[in-house]
């Protein structure tokens, strides 16, 4: 009769919690202190200890308290007691807020709940008043546990997937907290309830039509504020993306007024050779050889800054990447750039601009906060066909953001604007833009079809 006993409370231990353990790790399945294996591993361990001693504990109430709901209370409260070491793994093992932890833990704790209400108040319409022994699990009301959390599980993984993790990144800690705080009080909620009925209690109709309707009030708050809070985070994603669009305009004209800047400059500085060697010939014809000289000294100190090297055939290249040849020699960041063009580059200068002066900046920014050895600056265009392809590697300093595919600002006041609109141009041309990182340096690649 123990050993039975035993049995069935072990088992009825693991059908609660393991699909809880299973929801509650599912959104933070990629946040975990421990290697995937072992976490597994680990949390099994555990879940099957507390299941062992939650059982031990069942047994040995049942041996010396008759079967009422005195023995009932007893044998819950030894659940909860068994889902402490719980919530203190998970705190551990999880890389996440403190809100949002608690929120997802007291969902999949909740969850687990009602599924498992729902089925003893099923089972307790339809098992014999007579054989109750004062302990859960009895009879196949164990087996309905186990097919209802499988039908479950899948359902509310999908509303975690749905609704939560597209929103989780963009949450503010205020409504992570309402999160939490809500989370806490349904939890109570329901653990007061349990705490205070047994299902044998429920005879007549409106007992459970009013515990049906605690049930569904519960699921109902919940379905509401993930719905909620989807909504608001597609309704913010969309302002943000006009925002974005909006913000790729400004950038857009920034990046080609310092282009049509520099193109004017080199231009004036070409225009000036030859007043600056008319003027130098007059000395000389003069005989005034020194001044000459003189003259000839401070016209090459002044181009040398200005000059605008000749990496291929596109003049709008040739100029950017003098310009932030210049930049990186000012901050002591090493420059290279190799350019293998049949001709012009095939984009609007607009575009070409946005492109590379948006990858260099952020390239320069970055290696010129990094260790001596990081500071440098490769890049490379080159054009296959219709097929451009743009690359810059740099080194870096500090720790990067992953954002998705992509990387979010370091910069204060900055959301990554650049790599955003680097992504955008090259989905405009049908092409691609990946970012990527390796120790410490940092890869931007492009690839799109030129006009």
């Amino acid at each position: 009769m123990t050993a039975a006993v035993f049995v069935r409370l072990l088992l009825g231990y693991l059908a609660q919690v393991v699909p809880f353990a299973v929801l509650a790790l599912y959104p933070y399945r990629d946040q975990l202190r421990l290697a995937p294996r072992s976490a597994a591993v680990l949390t099994a361990a555990l879940v099957g200890v507390l299941g062992i001693l939650f059982a031990g504990v069942g047994c040995s109430a049942a041996a010396v308290l008759p079967p009422t709901i005195e023995l009932y209370n007893v044998v819950n409260a030894a659940f909860f007691v068994a889902l402490l070491p719980c919530l203190g793994y998970y705190w551990v093992l999880v890389r996440a807020p403190w809100q949002e932890k608690l929120f997802i833990f007291d969902f999949a704790l909740t969850s687990a709940w009602a599924v498992t209400a729902a089925c003893n108040l099923f089972a307790t319409g339809q098992l014999d008043a007579a054989g109750y022994d004062g302990l859960p699990y009895r009879s196949w009301s164990l087996w309905l546990i186990v097919g209802a959390n499988v039908v479950a599980l899948p359902l509310l993984t999908a509303v975690l997937h749905r609704c939560f993790l597209p929103v989780r990144d963009g949450l503010s800690v205020r409504e992570s907290s309402l999160l939490a705080a809500l989370s806490a009080v349904l939890f109570v909620l329901l653990a007061a309830v349990f705490a205070c009925i047994s299902f044998s209690s429920l005879v007549n109709a409106v007992a459970v039509a009013l515990f049906c309707l605690l049930l569904a009030l519960v699921v109902f708050v919940y379905g509401t504020v993930l719905l909620t809070v989807r909504a608001a985070h597609d309704q913010m994603a969309a302002r943000r993306a006009a925002d974005d669009a909006a913000l790729l305009v400004a950038v857009q004209a920034e990046q080609y007024e310092n282009l049509c800047a520099t193109l004017e400059t080199d231009r004036r500085v070409r225009h000036d050779v030859r007043h600056n060697l008319v003027a130098i010939r007059g000395r000389l014809a003069a005989g005034d050889r020194a001044g000459a000289l003189q003259q000839l000294d401070d016209y090459l100190a002044l181009m040398e800054p200005l000059a605008v090297t000749h990496y291929g055939a596109d003049d709008t290249l040739n100029a950017l990447l003098s310009h932030y040849r210049r930049k990186a020699e000012e901050v002591g960041v090493a420059f290279e750039a190799h350019v293998a063009l049949p001709g012009k580059v095939p984009l609007p200068d607009t575009d070409l601009a946005v492109v590379v002066g948006n990858a260099l900046e952020n390239a320069l920014a970055a290696a010129a906060d990094a260790a001596p050895e990081g500071r440098f600056v490769r890049a490379a265009v080159a054009q296959s066909g219709r097929m451009l392809a743009i690359t810059v590697d740099n080194g870096f300093g500090g720790a990067l953001v992953p954002w998705g595919d992509t990387y979010r600002s370091t910069k204060p006041n900055h959301g990554g604007l650049g790599l955003r609109s680097i992504t955008a141009i090259a989905e405009r041309h049908a092409g691609t833009a990946t970012f990527s990182h390796e120790s410490s340096v940092f890869h931007v690649s492009i690839m799109l079809q030129g006009a």
